[in-house]
């Protein structure tokens, strides 16, 4: 570990502080994807006490199809998908929460 002066020390400890499961951020953004699969758009809704600031459509390579950032308070988005190629897709959330990844099918 290397300390603020950039010399490098031991250390047989580490503390995380405010660690959070996928699962807990996953069951407080309740993200939800419909109709899933799909031919042209997809409903995508979340909690609203968690705020969304950007999200992204990527293949399951990575590749960025799309990406959108959000005014705060917005609970609801309908995104035109019916231009991707059929398949599986992901939908990243950037949240106050913390990152949550949904996929959903292309038809």
């Amino acid at each position: 570990i290397a300390g603020a002066d950039g010399c490098l020390f031991e250390s047989d400890t580490i503390t995380v502080l405010g660690s959070t499961s996928t699962y807990e951020i996953a069951a407080r953004v309740q993200l939800k994807l419909s109709p899933n699969p799909t031919a042209d758009q997809i409903e995508m809704s979340w909690a609203q006490d968690c705020m969304v600031s950007r999200l992204r459509l990527t293949t399951t390579q990575g590749e960025i199809l799309a990406e959108k950032n959000l005014n705060s308070g917005q609970s609801q988005l309908r995104i035109d998908v019916s231009g991707l190629a059929s398949g599986v897709h992901f939908v990243i959330c950037d949240t106050d929460c913390g990152m949550v990844v949904s996929r959903f099918v292309k038809l």
